[in-house]
C-alpha cells in the first residue's frame, strides 16, 4: 500500500487533517508520513538571517513532529507506521519533491473555518498546493472526523469530456474503501441530456464499473450549491473532484466555485487531471 503524507504546520486545522489522516492510514493498512516545511519569514533587509535562528527553527520542528508522532501512536495503539520529514522550503515546492520521491496513494491538508487571518493562510497555502501539486489531495475541515468512508460522491461534468478523467488513478484511491459511489452531474437547466452527455455518462459507467456508481443528474441554477446540497442529503463522507490546470477556481469550466472545497464538514479529494 502506497503511503499517505498528511501536511502540518501546528495549527489545530492541521492537527485536526494529521489524527484524519492517521485514521485513515489504520484503516487501509498505510503508511502515514507527517511533513512540515520550514519555511523562512520575509526578511525586508539586506542583512541576511543568522544562521543559528534557522538551525533552531528546524530544532523546534523536529522536536515538535516527535511529540506529534508519540501521541498519534498512543491514539492508534501502536498500529501504525509513521515517519516524519522535514524540509526547508515553501509548502508546494517541497510536497512535489517529496511525492516524487515517496509516491505516495494522497496528500491530507488541513482548513480551518471561520474568516480569521490564520485560516486565510491555511485557505491559501490549500488552494495553492491544490493548483500546482500532481497529486491526489484531501481537504479536511477542521470540523471534520474520520469516520470510515463507506459513502463517495464524485462531481463530475458530463459536458467536458468525463471519459478522459483519470480512471486509474481513480480507481487506486477507491478500492480500498469499497465505497457505495454516487456520480453527480448537475444541470443548470431543465433541459434533457444533451447526446454528448449521455455518450460520456455511459463512459463513466464503464470505467467505474467495478464500484456500480449511481448516477444523479440534477436540476440547479447554481452548480456548486447542488452539489453541497447533495452531499448534506445523501451524508457522503468524501467528494471528490477534477481541478482543471488551467481554471482552478471555476474547476467546471467556470461552473463550480471554490466554496464546494470551501464545504464547512465534507473532506472534498481533488484529483488532477493528466
Amino acid at each position: 500500500m502506497k503511503p499517505i503524507i498528511a501536511t502540518t504546520d501546528f495549527t489545530p486545522a492541521s492537527q485536526n487533517a494529521v489524527n484524519y489522516a492517521a485514521d485513515l492510514a489504520t484503516a487501509i493498512g498505510s503508511k502515514l508520513i507527517l511533513f512540515h516545511a520550514v519555511q523562512l519569514p520575509v526578511v525586508v533587509s539586506d542583512v541576511p538571517m543568522p544562521e543559528p535562528f534557522y538551525e533552531e527553527m528546524l530544532k523546534s520542528a523536529n522536536r515538535d513532529l516527535k511529540e506529534m508522532r508519540e501521541k498519534l501512536a498512543m491514539r492508534n495503539k501502536g498500529k501504525l507506521e509513521i515517519e516524519l520529514e522535514i524540509l526547508p522550503g515553501s509548502v508546494s515546492h517541497e510536497l512535489n519533491e517529496i511525492c516524487d520521491q515517496r509516491q505516495p496513494l494522497l496528500i491530507v491538508m488541513g482548513r480551518g473555518a471561520g474568516r480569521s487571518f490564520e485560516q486565510l493562510i491555511i485557505g491559501s497555502e490549500t488552494f495553492y498546493a491544490i493548483k500546482h501539486v500532481h497529486y491526489p489531495i484531501l481537504v479536511v475541515p477542521e470540523s471534520a472526523s474520520f469516520k470510515g468512508i463507506k459513502k463517495i460522491g464524485l462531481a463530475c461534468d458530463l459536458e467536458s469530456e468525463a471519459g478522459s478523467l483519470p480512471f486509474v488513478q481513480l480507481k487506486e484511491l477507491l478500492m480500498p474503501f469499497n465505497p457505495t459511489l454516487d456520480v453527480i452531474h448537475i444541470l443548470p437547466k431543465e433541459n434533457a441530456l444533451e447526446s454528448s452527455e449521455v455518450a460520456e455518462s455511459v463512459s463513466l459507467q464503464n470505467h467505474l464499473n467495478i464500484f456500480r456508481p449511481n448516477f444523479h443528474f440534477l436540476t440547479k441554477e447554481k452548480v456548486d450549491h447542488g452539489i453541497c446540497e447533495f452531499a448534506k442529503l445523501h451524508e457522503l463522507d468524501l467528494l471528490v473532484v477534477f481541478p482543471r490546470k488551467h481554471d482552478f477556481f471555476g474547476l467546471f469550466h467556470r461552473k463550480v466555485s471554490k466554496s464546494v472545497i470551501l464545504h464547512d464538514q465534507l473532506p472534498v479529494m481533488t484529483i488532477r487531471e493528466g
